[in-house]
């Protein structure tokens, strides 16, 4: 390998039918040892902006919500990265949501849309709050503005959201509020993107 100097180095984004990579957990490994790890070096480096981040979501994966919630505080008030300061809001959203504060809950996952609009995740946070809660309109609205917001190359982005996901759930949406042509045609959008997602082919055949 030449190790010489080529000149600038040309940065590209290479699509997914060329290189695709993708991390998972192992699953044998004992993910409590990560927990302890981030609170010593947490502890040791002042809580500096990405271990804070890092410590919080942790701790919010064991349960331990109201301590996560101070933690990813801590990390939103410190300088850093936008967009991982809106995952830590997102985060506290879903702890407050996971005590059953659900004001607070939608208080924050509305902080992490002002914070980063560049990701679809804070307004599914919400939309999804509403749609659990059958309030369809304010779903809707949400769901669609999702479809206005192109994928980034943040490593926090759920696949699917940039996917069939919202098309789905705004199809869902706009059936229950009696717009089924409208409605169909979503829903198609999404099997488009994924052709093989049962959930769309099952609602598919139920029209």
């Amino acid at each position: 390998m030449d190790g010489g100097n080529r000149g600038p180095v040309k940065v590209m984004e290479l699509p997914k039918e060329i290189l695709l990579l993708k991390h998972y957990q192992n699953k044998e490994t004992n993910r409590k040892g990560y927990l302890r790890g981030l609170a010593f070096d947490s502890i040791q480096t002042n809580y500096n902006d990405r271990n804070c981040h890092y410590y919080g979501r942790e701790l919010m994966f064991w349960g331990y919500n109201k301590s996560a919630i101070d933690i990813l505080k801590l990390h939103v008030d410190r300088e850093g990265w936008k967009m991982e300061q809106a995952q830590s809001l997102i985060f506290i959203g879903d702890c407050y949501f996971k005590l059953g504060n659900e004001e607070e809950a939608k208080k924050y996952w509305a902080y992490a849309q002002v914070k980063d609009p560049n990701r679809r995740e804070p307004f599914l946070s919400l939309a999804n709050f509403y749609y659990e809660k059958k309030m369809w309109k304010e779903a809707e609205r949400l769901y669609r503005l999702c479809l206005d917001i192109p994928r980034n190359n943040y490593y926090g982005n759920v696949e699917t959201n940039y996917g069939g996901y919202p098309l789905n759930m705004l199809s869902v949406c706009l059936f229950y509020q009696g717009r089924k042509e409208e409605s169909l045609g979503y829903l198609k959008e999404a099997l488009k993107l994924e052709p093989n997602n049962e959930l769309y082919i099952n609602n598919l055949k139920y029209y």
